[in-house]
């Protein structure tokens, strides 16, 4: 499937020159905030929105004109619309009847086994939970036999531990059905968790797009590290002749050279030190500054440090305890010349 310059303009917001190409068994994220065009694209793809430019190609065919039963695409939206007064079973062999096929069970057996829904059957969508919903909404478009599915935020309402349950089945069914999906979110750990290519999109505009590991290991600007949510990405100045990166409130000696007078450069979080007293060490980045934010997640803790500019650390909540940190507090922070990487070049 391909996207070439496709342009749409609908109630005054417009998708500007949106191409991209995936194969099959791709699983290609379209990430972006809200309003971003994201869902917009998903219903050019499926023909509801037709475009003013450009061109969609599938499986070699241009599908730009054709109706939308024609096209051969699932899709599976935040809201799932299943029948109320239909059963389980009836919802998943909806398409099937439509189209009028017999030979049912084969391929209904398929999808339950594969979704591990067979106990639902005779249920109805209400007396189902929402993890139990998505599945048999999944497992509706899934039947239908179509090698390109889209996802709109289907596992937005979720919680996480259900979402990503869902998440490894549909992962699975990719790699043993080899379905290509083009999943809409804007959860970054959604996206690197299913992904393995990623369009980032930003006011109708893809903004950086290649493998999850080109766009997140390398933003092509400060806005897109925003978006991507990436810790310690800064433009700097670079002065050549005694090896550092700086602005108006910081100087970071860097291990290199480069020939760019200015530079986006990226601090890791986990190669720097946090510490209550400055440490004897090798490294030349030392800064004395004051701890803004404590952010507890899943996995560790992101300390905000403000030396000038602001710093996110990654600790343990054992090292918290340790370091008896809190908000106003002041500490150290420490890392080598060689963790500084340039990611990329911004005028």
């Amino acid at each position: 499937f391909s996207a070439e310059n496709i342009c749409v303009t609908k109630k005054g917001f417009s998708l500007k020159n949106i191409s991209f190409e995936l194969f099959q068994n791709d699983h290609y994220v379209l990430l972006g905030a809200s309003g971003s065009g994201k869902t917009m694209l998903l219903e050019s793809i499926i023909g509801i929105n037709r475009p003013d430019k450009g061109a969609f190609f599938y499986k070699g065919k241009n599908i730009t004109n054709f109706s939308i039963d024609k096209r051969k695409i699932g899709i599976v939206y935040q809201k799932l619309y299943l029948f109320p007064r239909m059963s389980v079973k009836d919802n998943i062999l909806f398409p099937l009847y439509v189209k009028k096929e017999k030979k049912l069970s084969g391929k209904l057996e398929k999808v339950v086994e594969l979704l591990k829904i067979g106990h639902l059957l005779d249920r109805y969508p209400q007396k189902l939970s929402g993890g139990e919903q998505q599945r048999v909404a999944l497992a509706r478009t899934l039947i239908a036999d179509f090698d390109l599915i889209l996802l709109d935020e289907p596992f937005s309402a979720l919680d996480a531990y259900l979402k990503f349950d869902i998440l490894s089945e549909l992962k699975k069914i990719g790699e043993v059905e080899r379905k290509t999906f083009i999943h809409v979110t804007h959860d970054i750990e959604e996206a690197l968790f299913v992904g393995n290519k990623v369009a980032l999109i930003d006011n109708g505009e893809i903004v950086q797009k290649g493998t999850i590991d080109e766009v997140f290991c390398n933003p092509h600007n400060q806005k897109i590290a925003k978006i991507i949510r990436k810790d310690n990405v800064f433009r700097m100045n670079y002065d050549k002749k005694n090896k550092f990166f700086y602005n108006e409130n910081l100087k970071i000696y860097f291990e290199g050279d480069i020939e760019d007078e200015t530079a986006l450069v990226h601090i890791p979080a986990e190669d720097i030190i946090l510490s209550n007293q400055n440490l004897e060490s090798s490294a030349r980045n030392v800064f004395k500054g004051v701890v803004k934010d404590i952010q507890y997640r899943e996995i560790g803790v992101k300390i905000i440090v403000d030396v000038g500019i602001s710093l996110a650390v990654f600790l343990t909540k054992r090292s918290i305890d340790i370091l008896s940190l809190k908000k106003g507090k002041e500490v150290f922070l420490i890392f080598k010349s060689n963790s500084v990487k340039v990611i990329g070049y911004e005028k």
